[in-house]
């Protein structure tokens, strides 16, 4: 325990409704996303991996208010784990980038290519061009103008292990027509991205160092729309870890897998519990969360609040949420401990978990098959707030 824990705040509620079956979001930006369609408000749940790692085509529309999770119309055309899910056309679309497909490889090849999805009709359509890169791994920020950044990620060598990727490419989304950015200064995948005063910053990740091994990184880079530029480096390597930005202004990294640590980070007793913020191109110590831990999600519930949810340091899901304010507190427990989970935030100060590996390695009944949820449930900062 790295500082002291607050007084329980918030609540959370199991959804009477689940999913059709078990499923992981293993990457940074492939979970669910907030929609609006006919003035309600929806969350649109994309691909993912099942219990043997294999990507799926699955798209659902979930309707928090009543617990509802429909099959949307269509599925995607092309199963997709690990790949990127944004919001663009003002709410209208939302696209779908790269990933991989297939059964579980840990050097699969990226996707190269992009669909379409139209809230108001529920159908897909495949963007015309494909990324010169297939990638997985990799960041999707929105830019003025609705044109959508593509950043690093990784591919699979043909059987000699991965490659991280430094380029990066730009997306019109009204024409589908892709135009290379200059590469990035470090080839990194699994990292954050945020838009910051007209600039986008790339946080962390990792970059491989040999077969089956990769290392975090600290620094982190600008991109200016013209050039990429460096920024103040954080003062570890971080991979695994949330990257959230605030209304503030301002930029949270969260945790991650420590420094050093196998590919296989989550299985990490030594996960980092140390937080950073970047404002004016540095990055200083923040309030430290109570326990280390890898692949956790964060989420701004309440403007500059953030709530940090499960994650991993050892073969099991931790089973606790802490909310950020001046320093953090301890909400009252989530009804499952899991990682690689999809979270949104809601309305009304509240956020939605689903799905998300419970169990792995020597906790399972069968080491090297995950054990996954399908059950949803939602946290609401306002005790009294109906989920």
């Amino acid at each position: 325990m790295t500082s002291s824990t607050l007084a329980a705040t918030g609540k959370w509620t199991a959804t009477t409704a689940t999913l059709p079956a078990p499923r992981g979001w293993l990457g940074q930006y492939d979970g669910p996303v907030k929609v609006t369609k006919d003035g309600k408000e929806l969350v649109l749940i994309v691909g993912g991996s099942d219990t043997n790692g294999a990507a799926v085509d699955e798209v659902l529309l979930v309707d928090p208010a009543a617990a509802v999770w429909t099959p949307a119309t269509e599925k995607l055309a092309t199963a997709r784990r690990l790949h990127t899910v944004t919001v663009v056309d003002s709410g209208k679309k939302v696209l779908v980038i790269g990933g991989a497909t297939g059964a579980f490889s840990p050097d699969a090849p990226g996707l190269a290519t992009a669909e379409l999805y139209e809230v108001s009709t529920g159908k897909w359509t495949a963007v015309a061009n494909n990324m010169k890169d297939g990638r997985w791994g990799h960041t999707a920020t929105l830019l003025a103008g609705d044109k959508v950044l593509v950043t690093g990620g990784s591919t699979g060598r043909s059987g000699q292990g991965v490659r991280t990727l430094a380029t990066a490419e730009i997306l019109d989304v009204a024409t589908g027509k892709w135009t290379d950015a200059p590469p990035m200064l470090s080839a990194r995948t699994g990292h954050g991205a945020v838009e910051v005063g007209g600039k986008v910053l790339v946080v962390g990740g990792a970059t491989s160092v040999g077969p089956d091994r990769e290392v975090g990184l600290a620094y982190c880079e600008l991109f200016n729309g013209t050039t990429w530029e460096p920024t103040g480096s954080l003062a570890a390597g971080r991979r695994l870890h949330s990257v959230v930005k605030l209304a503030d202004g301002g930029v949270l990294a969260i945790g991650g897998a420590a420094p050093g640590s196998p590919t296989g980070a989550t299985f990490d007793p030594f996960s980092q519990a140390t937080v950073e913020r970047y404002a004016g191109g540095t990055w200083s110590a923040a309030k430290s969360l109570p326990y280390g831990r890898a692949a956790q999600r964060a989420i701004e519930v309440k403007a500059n609040q953030v709530l940090t949810i499960g994650g991993t340091g050892g073969d099991a899901g931790y089973q606790n949420s802490f909310l950020l304010t001046s320093d953090w507190a301890a909400t009252p427990a989530p009804v499952e401990g899991r990682w690689g989970f999809g979270a949104v935030a809601l309305s009304n100060d509240r956020v939605l978990v689903v799905g998300g590996v419970l169990k792995s390695g020597a906790a399972t009944a069968q080491p090297g098959v995950n054990v996954l949820t399908k059950n949803a449930e939602i946290y609401s900062l306002n005790a009294a707030v109906a989920p």
